[in-house]
């Protein structure tokens, strides 16, 4: 079996193949969360809204059924905002280690304080659509899926687990934003890497009718 070999930097660049779709700044990060996130509306975006709306119901009812006092509400949640200040560097490091796997080693983290942003960048690295989706919902899956084994098997962390799942859903926008502009770019294969010293995210796509 022949293994593909993986496209560079100078490929999308240089080809005849592919053509530059969009320019992402790094400092610029919150008005494409807004246009992908917010106002569109597809099946990455409600698929993400709902998810918020199935957390926090399932969190209130955890609640309830805890017979939680005003008290104790405050205080868990508490906790929960603290813990998910320590799940914001596992997250970046479950995208840094989808990165690693797939052959990147030129990984590095990235903030934005005055967006209040942390995300995890492979230098020079061209990832495909559907590596990209694995990428953008790895912490998802593994951390809220470990979050949801502790809320069904702790019943008394229950409430707890729930309210830091949803925290850190809400706080995974970016992932779907970047799912949703995916979406709706669908039409033609999509592939993306990031320039660390530019702070620069680059998109490309297949030039339509294009012949190998």
């Amino acid at each position: 079996m022949i293994i593909p070999s993986r496209l560079t930097v100078d490929d999308l660049q240089q080809s005849e193949r592919f053509i530059l779709l969009d320019e992402l700044s790094h400092h610029d990060l919150l008005p494409f969360l807004v246009r992908y996130a917010l106002k569109q509306v597809n099946p990455v975006t409600v698929s993400f809204y709902l998810g918020l709306a199935v957390y926090l119901g399932a969190t209130l009812v955890a609640g309830i059924q805890a017979g939680l006092q005003a008290f104790s509400w405050v205080t868990q949640v508490i906790w929960a905002v603290a813990a998910w200040l320590v799940l914001i560097p596992l997250h970046e490091g479950v995208h840094a280690l989808v990165y690693w796997i797939l052959g990147a080693r030129d990984i590095r983290v990235g903030v934005s304080l005055r967006e209040g942003v942390v995300y995890a960048i492979a230098h020079g690295f061209v990832v495909s659509r559907g590596e990209f989706i694995g990428l953008a919902l790895a912490p998802t899956v593994l951390i809220n899926g470990g979050l949801a084994v502790l809320a069904g098997y702790a019943e008394p962390l229950r409430f707890f687990a729930l309210a830091l799942s949803l925290l850190h859903f809400s706080s995974a926008g970016g992932d779907w934003a970047l799912l949703s502009y995916l979406w709706v770019k669908r039409a033609r294969p999509v592939f993306t890497y990031d320039d660390a010293d530019r702070k620069m995210s680059y998109f490309f796509a297949e030039k339509e009718g294009y012949l190998q």
